[in-house]
């Protein structure tokens, strides 16, 4: 565990943490329960938790060094989006990694992640992959794919939330837009098939 050095400067009320092996380039924080996520924009991931700041990407070498979002289910599990397109899964109270979500085919930056109704919302610029969070435990990767043509027309996201009914907002360049994550449980979610048909 890398802790970090607790220096207050000129006053009692301000605390500064500095990572003992160099600068943290912090550029994002999340807050859950009593753990602070710090995320780096190329050193990785920090968490503070009962006054102790550590890299858990410097104890784990396969976690992304660059993570753009964050969510937690309802277990606790914590769900890392990262830049090379990966989900690292990483468990409750050790948050050790103990399983990752990646397909080949879907490496493009991961730009917001949210859990609503038991599933997992993964946004990338024009791609919304949906997983439901009993296929992942399950080892079942099977996800919905959305995009323009099913009407995800979303690019340059730069935040997201739930609202209080469960549906996820995205503050976007364009404007703000709302998922109505319910309309989701609706269908069984399954692989999306183009037909091409040959037209004389």
């Amino acid at each position: 565990i890398i802790k970090y050095i607790d220096i207050n400067r000129d006053s009692d009320n301000v605390k500064f943490y500095f990572d003992s092996l160099g600068p943290v380039y912090a550029k994002r924080l999340a807050q859950h329960k009593n753990e602070i996520w710090a995320f780096s924009r190329i050193n990785g991931v920090f968490i503070e938790k009962d006054g102790e700041f550590r890299n858990i990407t410097q104890k784990d070498s396969t976690i992304s060094k660059i993570v753009n979002d964050i969510c937690f289910d309802d277990s606790g599990y914590a769900y890392l989006a990262g830049n090379d397109g990966k989900i690292e899964i990483l468990a409750p109270i050790t948050r050790n990694k103990i399983s990752e979500i990646h397909h080949d085919d879907h490496d493009y930056p991961i730009n917001w992640l949210e859990i609503s109704r038991n599933k997992l919302f993964v946004g990338s610029s024009g791609v919304l992959r949906v997983y439901n969070l009993e296929d992942i435990s399950n080892g079942n990767l099977s996800h919905q794919l959305y995009s323009q043509c099913e009407g995800y027309i979303v690019s340059g996201v730069n935040n997201s939330l739930l609202d209080n009914d469960g549906n996820i907002l995205l503050a976007t360049n364009n404007g703000i837009v709302k998922i109505n994550t319910e309309l989701f449980n609706e269908k069984k979610l399954k692989s999306i098939k183009t037909v091409i048909r040959r037209v004389d």
